[in-house]
């Protein structure tokens, strides 16, 4: 009699098997896969950078974004930075470090192929970072904050180019 149910099973596990086979094929995609909104590459045009900061700016966008020649919106971006003491120093003199914050702030602004204003706006970024009395060592690290802050900025103009350009 086991012989008998034998092909029964063996028609059991393989429509098991087929079934499991398609499920795997149709189940949900990844949030972070390659069809996600934002991965098409935008194709902007960059104005040319006119400090560091900039180009820190501009070659995240277009590594994100993509970049064009011709015929598309162009993007230009104005950063300026502003360095700050985060705590009095006259509280303790003899303290031998200062806690300060680095601020980059950019001037957005996206123009059609026809001139048209697209997008205008300023986004800004902090970072902290300590100072000693060593000037190489304080140069330094408030440089490495002004970098930091400069990606953390370009991805948030990106975020907000795709938001505009969505429209």
């Amino acid at each position: 009699m086991w012989l008998s149910d034998r092909p029964r099973i063996a028609g059991l596990a393989m429509s098991l098997l087929m079934a499991s086979a398609v499920v795997a094929c149709t189940g949900p995609t990844p949030v972070y896969g390659p069809q996600t909104v934002g991965t098409q590459p935008v194709a902007l045009i960059y104005a040319k950078p006119n400090s560091r900061l900039e180009q820190v700016v501009y070659e995240d966008l277009a590594l994100r974004l993509g970049k064009a020649t011709t015929n598309a919106p162009t993007l230009s971006v104005n950063v300026t930075a502003l360095s700050r003491d985060l705590a009095s120093s006259a509280l303790n003199p003899d303290l031998p470090t200062v806690q300060r914050e680095e601020e980059v702030t950019a001037a957005i602004r996206l123009t059609d192929v026809n001139g048209k204003i697209l997008f205008s706006g300023m986004r800004s970024a902090t970072a902290d970072f300590t100072a000693n009395s060593q000037g190489l060592a304080s140069d330094r690290a408030e440089t490495d904050a002004a970098v930091r802050v400069a990606h953390s900025l370009a991805d948030t103009i990106r975020l907000t180019l795709l938001g505009v350009l969505a429209k």
